[in-house]
């Protein structure tokens, strides 16, 4: 489209495709696997510090991060 000179429409479709994967993103994070809001240094000092927490290391947890990353990669 930016080769044809059409630099709003462009933008138009960068920025929706963004703001799908955002979406996409937050819902996911929401809705499927809360744990994985965070970074999750502070759940593995935890976990390595002998504190029991199940859904730190559960294969959903896992799941949802692999996915959340693509999301994020693709986002840029």
């Amino acid at each position: 489209m930016m080769l044809m000179g059409r630099y709003g429409m462009a933008f138009l479709v960068f920025s929706i495709s963004n703001l799908v994967l955002t979406f996409f993103a937050a819902s996911l994070t929401a809705f499927v696997g809360p744990v994985v809001a965070g970074s999750g240094i502070p759940e593995v000092k935890a976990y390595l510090n002998g504190v029991v927490a199940p859904e730190i290391l559960s294969f959903q947890t896992l799941v949802v991060k692999v996915i959340l990353l693509i999301s994020k990669c693709f986002n840029y």
